[in-house]
């Protein structure tokens, strides 16, 4: 488990479920919150709504 938080956003943008789930836990145990999307579509939704992520992982 981490010891570090971190206000950071992470957006995962996988379309496999499994593989996305898996990458939500690994950044979550490192201190940051991970938002997830499906494909490039659901992700591009996220920004007018205020999602200012620090990194982008795309498949």
């Amino acid at each position: 488990m981490s010891r570090r938080t971190t206000t950071c956003q992470v957006l995962v943008v996988e379309d496999d479920d499994a593989t996305r789930g898996m990458l939500v836990l690994l950044f979550e145990d490192e201190g940051y919150q991970a938002v997830t999307a499906p494909d490039e579509q659901a992700a591009l939704t996220q920004l007018p709504a205020g999602l200012r992520p620090c990194m982008l992982l795309l498949d």
